[in-house]
C-alpha cells in the first residue's frame, strides 16, 4: 500500500516533468558556492509550493510545478532556488547548501547544465578583491588568518554594482592542517547570504583538499555597493613543513575561477590582489622580506605604449597579467632601467604588473588599459 500511494502521489508531478534536487539552486548538477548567486538572484520570488511529501532540503529528488520567471540571464526556473520548497525563496534556502554541499547529480528536470551567464557589462571602474594575510610571517603550528576584502571603485552607478561574487582558493594542503582550516563569514551582516566549501559552512560535508569554495550575493539586489570585508579564511601551519637545514618555505594562495555577476546576472570584470607569499620562519633571525623595487610606471590608462623606468636597479624580467590571471606579457632583459612596451593588442580592462629588478627585489602596479 506505501509503494502504490508513492506512485500516485508522484506520477502527477513525473508527468509535467519538473524534478530538482534541494540546494542546486542554479540546477547545473553539482551543489557548491555558486548556488548561492542563484538564491540571491531569486530572493523573494514567490511560486507554488511543492507538495507536502516533497517539500524539505533532504537529497532526494523533488517534483516540483514551474514559477512564472527565471534567473535574468540563463533563464533557469526560479522554482530551483526554492530549496525547501515553502513557495518562497528566503534565506532558510541557503541551509540545503550546508546540508547537501558537494552532492553532485544528473537527474533533474529540465537536465542540469553548466551555469554559464550569456552578457558581460562593461564598466566604467573596476571592483577589486584584495587578499591579505595577517600575520605575514608565521612559525610551524601558527595560526594565520586571509582576509577578503571587497573594494569598491568611486564612479561606479548602484545599477551596475555587484549583486554577488564567487571564487575557489587554491593552496597546497601539506604546508597546513588543512581539516582544520575554516572559513568564516563577517558577523552582524543582514543583507548577504553566504556559502563556502570548507569547514564552517559545509560541517558534514567531505570538503576537497586543498581548497576553499566562497560564494557571497545580495537578497536580490546589489549588495557590494561600498568597500566592505567578505570574510576571514582560517589556516594552521603543519608542524613538519621546515627541514631543520631550511630557512622558510612558500605558502601560496590562488584565486581560481573567480565571477562576479550584476542583478541582471551579467558577468563582470573586476581585479583581484592577493599577498602573493607567506614566509614561515625556522629562525628568529630571519631578516625581513626587501623593500618593494623602486619603479615607476606610466600612463594609466594607457592607449598604446607602457612605460617603465627603474632608478634602484636595472629590470631583469616583467610580467603583465589581465584580471583573469592571464599573462599577457613575459619578457626578460638585461640592463635596462628603461621599458617600453607595445599595448596596442591588449584589450581594454585592468591589468597587472610585475617587475623583478637584477638586485632581487620586485614590485607589483596595476595599471588600466583602454
Amino acid at each position: 500500500m506505501k509503494t502504490g500511494l508513492c506512485l500516485l502521489l508522484f506520477l502527477p508531478f513525473a508527468l509535467q516533468a519538473q524534478l530538482l534536487r534541494p540546494g542546486d539552486a542554479n540546477n547545473d548538477g553539482r551543489v557548491d558556492h555558486l548556488d548561492v548567486l542563484a538564491i540571491g538572484l531569486s530572493f523573494g520570488q514567490e511560486g507554488p509550493p511543492r507538495e507536502p511529501p516533497f517539500q524539505g532540503i533532504d537529497w532526494m529528488l523533488k517534483p516540483f510545478e514551474l514559477w512564472p520567471g527565471g534567473l535574468p540571464g540563463t533563464m533557469v526556473n526560479y522554482g530551483f532556488s526554492d530549496c525547501d520548497g515553502d513557495g518562497l525563496v528566503t534565506v532558510e534556502d541557503v541551509e540545503a547548501l550546508q546540508m547537501n554541499y558537494d552532492s553532485t547529480h544528473m537527474d533533474s528536470q529540465p537536465p542540469p547544465l553548466p551555469w554559464t551567464p550569456p552578457d558581460t557589462a562593461f564598466l566604467s571602474a573596476l571592483p577589486r578583491l584584495v587578499f591579505t594575510f595577517d600575520p605575514d610571517t608565521a612559525t610551524v603550528q601558527d595560526t594565520l588568518y586571509l582576509h577578503i576584502f571587497y573594494e569598491h571603485p568611486f564612479g561606479l552607478p548602484l545599477e551596475d554594482s555587484p549583486l554577488g561574487v564567487a571564487f575557489t582558493l587554491e593552496f597546497d594542503e601539506t604546508l597546513v592542517k588543512d581539516s582544520l582550516t575554516v572559513v568564516f563569514f563577517p558577523d552582524t551582516v543582514s543583507d548577504l547570504l553566504f556559502a563556502a566549501g570548507a569547514t564552517g559552512f559545509a560541517d558534514a560535508r567531505a570538503v576537497p583538499p586543498g581548497m576553499v569554495e566562497y560564494g557571497a550575493a545580495g537578497k536580490g539586489q546589489p549588495a557590494l555597493t561600498f568597500s566592505r570585508p567578505l570574510g576571514v579564511v582560517r589556516f594552521i601551519i603543519e608542524d613538519i613543513i621546515v627541514r631543520p637545514d631550511t630557512f622558510w618555505t612558500d605558502f601560496k594562495v590562488d584565486v581560481a575561477k573567480p565571477v562576479m555577476i550584476n542583478a541582471k546576472e551579467q558577468i563582470m570584470q573586476f581585479g583581484v590582489l592577493v599577498d602573493d607569499v607567506v614566509l614561515f620562519q625556522e629562525l628568529s633571525a630571519v631578516p625581513p622580506p626587501p623593500a618593494p623595487l623602486s619603479v615607476r610606471v606610466y600612463p594609466s590608462p594607457v592607449l598604446d605604449v607602457l612605460h617603465m623606468e627603474s632608478t634602484e636597479s636595472p629590470l631583469a624580467r616583467v610580467r603583465i597579467f589581465d584580471v583573469f590571471g592571464k599573462r599577457v606579457v613575459d619578457r626578460e632583459m638585461q640592463g635596462q632601467r628603461q621599458v617600453d612596451l607595445s599595448a596596442t593588442s591588449w584589450p581594454p580592462g585592468f591589468y597587472w604588473v610585475n617587475m623583478l629588478g637584477e638586485n632581487g627585489r620586485f614590485a607589483v602596479q596595476n595599471l588600466v588599459k583602454l
